[in-house]
């Protein structure tokens, strides 16, 4: 019953947020393969590296998004593993907070125009606005008393995306600069792009498979911020305006309490090909998936063999002679 629910759940969730759905495991799925994943589902699998080593299992039988909401109609037999299910509820349903939008691409001029002395502006590929509930902003406009709020760009390797969304902007990604340790953001977006490296993420986003990751940030413009007009830490080299000067803002922030995430920006250097709406493009992720699964299967039980035999040859043997059954080769061909 309670995993007939959970699909009940992850299905409204999705049909309604397909995209934010693609974003999220996304994010997740990053965070586990550079295993800094926080927040962590401890009550699912253990956080120790055997526990990692079984999440990494486990999402490997993620399905893309399109195939997900496909199968989770239940108009076929096939569904996902109840540990798929287990997490993916974990990560879409448990979150209530921030709530994930995607935002419209005629919006995004507007809402960069937030940004005080925006410079080199390069829209995003897609872009997500968060949103948070009256209590937890209320905290945030109390914290921030009758001080003015700015907004700035603040880069971030992908692995960190995930807890940065979901618990705030937090000192584990402080910055070394030469105002010291703390958040160094910036208005110039093509300064920020360069200080984040393109990174491969999940294979199967319909989003993009490589992508750097921005954030836009509100923050206070406590005493204690530090403006100035340049910074190394941020910007690998000296940006140019068609004046030739450097016409960006930089920020120094000393806490991350001064600090709220907005939006989600993703410049993709790499497009996926996959649609999740084409009835051919699901058919072809159907029959892929499923090989994926069965060689998945066949691998594992190769693994928990050969730590029951003597020899690893053997193991490899008993390998081959699973993998040459008629119907294991027509599934894999």
């Amino acid at each position: 019953q309670d995993y007939d629910n959970k699909i009940k759940e992850l299905k409204k969730f999705i049909d309604k947020n397909l995209e934010v759905a693609d974003l999220k495991i996304n994010l997740y799925i990053t965070a586990c393969n550079k295993h800094c994943l926080s927040p962590y589902p401890s009550y699912i699998i253990e956080e120790s590296s055997v526990g990692v080593e079984s999440l990494a299992l486990i999402n490997d039988f993620i399905p893309p998004v399109g195939l997900l909401q496909h199968y989770l109609k239940k108009t076929r037999k096939f569904t996902p593993n109840e540990h798929v299910i287990n997490v993916l509820h974990w990560l879409l349903i448990t979150f209530t907070e921030p709530s994930f939008a995607k935002t419209d691409s005629n919006n995004y001029q507007n809402i960069l125009s937030k940004v005080e002395h925006v410079s080199n502006i390069k829209l995003p590929t897609h872009m997500f606005v968060l949103k948070y509930k009256r209590l937890n902003e209320g905290l945030w406009i109390s914290e921030r008393s009758n001080l003015e709020t700015k907004f700035a760009f603040l880069p971030i390797n992908m692995e960190y995306a995930h807890s940065v969304v979901h618990l705030g902007v937090h000192p584990q990604i402080f910055t070394e600069g030469k105002h010291g340790l703390g958040i160094y953001l910036t208005t110039d977006i093509n300064c920020c792009l360069q200080s984040i490296a393109a990174q491969w993420v999940w294979g199967k986003s319909m989003l993009g498979i490589e992508t750097q990751i921005m954030l836009l940030v509100e923050f206070i413009n406590h005493s204690s911020v530090i403006t100035y007009m340049e910074n190394k830490a941020i910007c690998k080299e000296q940006n140019s305006s068609e004046d030739g000067n450097n016409s960006g803002m930089f920020y120094f922030l000393p806490t991350h309490k001064f600090v709220r995430v907005r939006y989600i920006m993703l410049y993709v250097k790499t497009p996926s090909t996959l649609k999740p709406k084409s009835s051919k493009t699901i058919k072809d992720l159907e029959n892929l998936h499923k090989r994926t699964i069965l060689y998945l299967t066949i691998t594992l039980t190769a693994i928990i063999l050969a730590k029951r035999v003597r020899f690893a040859s053997m193991a490899k043997n008993i390998f081959s002679n699973i993998a040459s059954l008629p119907l294991i080769k027509q599934c894999l061909s």
